[in-house]
């Protein structure tokens, strides 16, 4: 998402700079502190304050908020440079997590919070539902919605609409996000394992990066099904055209997470590709489909109705197609890349 919103800055003639403070290591050490990330935030500081630096004294600073204690003590030192330099400041949340974060803090913490988002400018939430993180945070007028945005999967020329979607054909499920407990992969087994012999001939699919113990679980799990009436596969992480290429596989994608979502991109991809949706009905994703027009929602962790889910859209191939043809109209209307460059030209010109 970083990449659509400094492309929409460019777009708009407004982009002074951009400095990545991305750590290229695995997954699993996001949040963690360590001597590496530690170094890290230190050294982006610095370039921060040099960028800064180079840059007009008019120029506002846009910083993406973490909804954990190290992350967000890295992204106070951040602030507190923009701050030093007198910079207008846009802060945004990219999840759904940061109450529970805020609640969970003890008083330092807090008071740390407090003064970072004291400081900005505007606040930017995914959408309507997930302004309410800042209740008693933030003024409500400087808490705006933004939502995510991702390139057309139509333009790509790995993509390849799904085939079978308004007919008997065996439902073949895409599983796509980083492989963790919380984001569903495991719920998703699950409704499998209660399924059993009717969801003989279905075809799954794990894309995703995950910690080596959860991989190894879910292979192990996964080849456990594999014996049985399902087909499952785990293939690891796709980027690219080859991440691309499964969305044109794929009849139905399934995103059960059970923690607070923000609003997923590949909830989104999944939409571009007119790809039909099962996901949990929390947080910023029932602000993003409506139950019954572009997916059908179950609650969280909710394995029976997620296994009833896949069984409804097997035995209703119209219903599928539906999904599918709704699905990609929402795309249209209100996610590709356009609609981000209009936003900002309208936030930032408040």
């Amino acid at each position: 998402m970083t990449g659509q919103l400094v492309s929409a800055l460019r777009n708009l003639g407004i982009c002074a700079g951009h400095l990545d403070i991305r750590d290229p290591r695995p997954i699993d050490t996001v949040g963690r502190l360590d001597l590496r990330n530690v170094t890290l935030g230190l050294r982006h500081a610095w370039e921060l304050n040099r960028l800064l630096a180079r840059t007009p004294a008019s120029a506002g600073v846009h910083v993406s908020i973490s909804q954990g204690t190290w992350g967000f003590a890295r992204d106070a030192v951040l602030v507190g440079v923009i701050c030093l330099r007198r910079r207008r400041l846009y802060l945004q949340l990219h999840g759904g997590a940061f109450a529970h974060f805020y609640r969970r803090s003890g008083p330092v913490m807090r008071s740390i919070i407090r003064a970072v988002l004291g400081g900005a400018h505007q606040v930017w939430v995914l959408t309507p539902t997930l302004r309410a993180q800042f209740d008693g945070l933030v003024p409500s007028e400087r808490v705006r919605c933004i939502s995510n945005v991702v390139d057309d999967p139509l333009d790509e020329p790995s993509y390849r609409p799904p085939a079978g979607l308004a007919s008997g054909t065996a439902l073949r499920i895409l599983y796509l996000s980083n492989l963790r407990p919380e984001k569903g992969c495991f719920d998703l087994l699950a409704a499998l394992r209660l399924l059993g012999s009717k969801a003989a001939g279905w075809e799954v699919r794990f894309v995703g990066e995950g910690a080596p113990a959860v991989e190894q679980r879910l292979r192990e799990e996964a080849a456990a099904l594999s014996d049985a009436a399902v087909r499952v596969t785990v293939l690891g992480k796709l980027t690219g055209d080859r991440k691309n290429e499964q969305y044109g596989w794929a009849n139905v994608f399934v995103f059960p997470a059970t923690g607070q979502e923000g609003q997923p991109l590949v909830l989104l991809e999944a939409l571009g590709a007119g790809v039909a949706v099962i996901a949990t009905s929390q947080t910023g994703i029932r602000d993003t489909v409506a139950d019954g027009r572009e997916a059908l929602l179950v609650a969280p962790g909710d394995t029976q109705a997620l296994a009833a889910a896949l069984t409804r859209l097997s035995r209703e191939p119209e219903l599928r197609s539906a999904l599918s043809v709704n699905a990609r109209a929402r795309y249209e209307d209100c996610y590709r890349p356009q609609r981000l460059v209009e936003d900002l030209r309208e936030l930032l010109h408040d």
